[in-house]
């Protein structure tokens, strides 16, 4: 519907004597706009009442638009969720292929379209687990004419839990001996943190210390002392770790025993 300028014409002989072809051409820079839109030639001379024309449809292939992540709202995720992501990117022509990785492994290379909405869609289910702490989940979208990929990268970070909770020295004593135990909590994201107990009583001298462990996390380990009194004897010696991350708490427990004269 708008007049293209800058076209060039020139005649050639025909088919017949005295009769001319006319060519006609034109240089157009094809942009993402003009897919769908009609380019039209039209043809007239003094022997038509109306200008005779031919039409085409132009196809102008053009990347994606970069993806983005729904469903992943922070990057920080408890253990055993079930994360259900789902990775859009609009535009493109053709539609945009889209898959998605972790730690550069390829996890789904499944995308649906939506003409209508003119974007693509993969839709990723992943069980998160601790070995899944601090991965980079990345997602890609190209299509035909893409100089490179586009993605977008969340690198996550799982809460978990120590799998398991140790109590170890002994809870026999005489009256007034110094009772040395330790309570060692495994790997877990963030450090729990670790309290003592004598029946109601919270013991207070104690010593933390925490290293490196598994999946990225911290071991804890406490070590308490304290003087027992026959008073004690029975009571119930309760080491508790606690995770401000998943708001979970793991016990271990022993009965004490005290000697006295």
């Amino acid at each position: 519907g708008v007049d293209l300028t800058g076209a060039m014409s020139f005649t050639t002989s025909g088919s017949k004597d005295k009769l001319l072809n006319t060519h006609a051409e034109v240089t157009v820079t094809a942009l993402r706009s003009d897919h769908g839109r009609e380019l039209t030639c039209h043809a007239n001379n003094e022997a038509v009442s109306q200008p005779v024309m031919t039409t085409v449809t132009m196809n102008v292939y053009y990347p994606p638009e970069p993806p983005y992540i729904i469903g992943l709202d922070r990057d920080e995720v408890k253990a055993g969720r079930l994360l259900v992501l789902e990775c859009v990117s609009h535009g493109g022509n053709p539609l945009a292929t889209l898959q998605w990785t972790k730690e550069g492994e390829v996890l789904s290379t499944t995308w649906g379209e939506e003409v209508v909405g003119q974007k693509s869609r993969n839709i990723l289910r992943l069980k998160i687990t601790p070995a899944d702490n601090q991965a980079e989940l990345s997602c890609e979208s190209a299509n035909i004419v893409s100089l490179s990929p586009l993605s977008i990268t969340r690198k996550i970070t799982v809460f978990f839990d120590p799998e398991e909770l140790t109590l170890s020295g002994s809870l026999e004593a005489v009256e007034g001996q110094v009772l040395n135990l330790s309570c060692h909590a495994s790997s877990s994201n963030p450090p729990v943190k670790i309290r003592w107990w004598l029946g109601y009583k919270e013991l207070n001298n104690t010593i933390v210390k925490m290293e490196e462990g598994e999946n990225g996390g911290m071991t804890t380990t406490s070590n308490v002392t304290h003087w027992v009194s026959r008073e004690e004897n029975g009571l119930r010696l309760t080491c508790e770790a606690f995770n401000n991350g998943t708001h979970f708490s793991k016990i271990q427990a022993a009965k004490l025993n005290v000697y006295c004269k």
